[in-house]
């Protein structure tokens, strides 16, 4: 990426960084459904190192 390109970049990101959820609390009104992880694990399989 050009220095320019680059320059202009990360002043808008610095301009509009209160637009970026940087917390959980910064997601209210999102439901937890939406944001969550979950590991499709298999109950029956033994774990292993």
């Amino acid at each position: 990426m050009e220095k320019n390109v680059r320059d202009q970049v990360v002043d808008l990101l610095r301009k509009n960084k209160n637009i970026f959820a940087w917390t959980p609390q910064d997601l209210e009104g999102i439901d937890p459904g939406v944001i969550m992880h979950h590991l499709n694990l298999d109950p029956t399989i033994r774990p292993v190192k």
